[in-house]
């Protein structure tokens, strides 16, 4: 598998999807339509104010709402 590092990109965080997305982004498309407007709207606020444990926090919180819609559990 190539690295971030080397194509500038990761795998959609949600659990069982493997597309790639460019890393300035969280998830893949399909995916993002899925979070939650308000929530998806605090998490680009707090990424691009660099809030640190805020940003974190809220990503979660997008991956976990998409999870759930999904019906996956979280692995981690």
């Amino acid at each position: 598998m190539t690295t971030a590092k080397a194509d500038g990109k990761h795998e959609c965080p949600v659990d069982g999807c493997a597309r790639r997305v460019p890393f300035h982004t969280l998830m893949c498309h399909n995916h993002w339509s899925m979070v939650p407007r308000d929530l998806g709207r605090r998490v680009l606020r707090l990424w691009s104010d660099e809030r640190g444990q805020q940003y974190f926090a809220a990503r979660e919180e997008a991956i976990g709402a998409v999870n759930a819609q999904l019906g996956r559990e979280a692995t981690q």
